[in-house]
């Protein structure tokens, strides 16, 4: 995919959106299990996410699953009017 890639502080919306449907496993947050995924998504010009890639986790499958799943659900209109851009978005578990 074409497009700049940009820091999530440049796409406030979409950290927003990304925050809100994110999720800790009850089970791993009990455990105190910590650690990151981070993936890297295009966010298009019509706001919508797609192409999302699992780049690096250092944690359970269910957390790296939970990051993954809260990506794709934020829908939001790229800094002014920009796109396609590509996002690099670090989940960090417990820090």
């Amino acid at each position: 995919v074409e497009g700049r890639q940009v820091a999530m502080d440049e796409v406030v919306p979409v950290d927003d959106l990304v925050r809100a449907r994110w999720t800790w496993p009850e089970a791993e947050k009990a455990l105190g299990v910590k650690g990151r995924v981070v993936v890297e998504f295009t966010v298009g010009r019509d706001g919508r996410v797609s192409d999302v890639a699992l780049l690096e986790a250092n944690v359970p499958l269910s957390m790296q699953e939970a990051a993954l799943v809260a990506v794709p659900a934020a829908v939001a209109p790229p800094p002014d009017g920009q796109g396609p851009l590509r996002v690099r978005y670090v989940f960090r578990y417990g820090d």
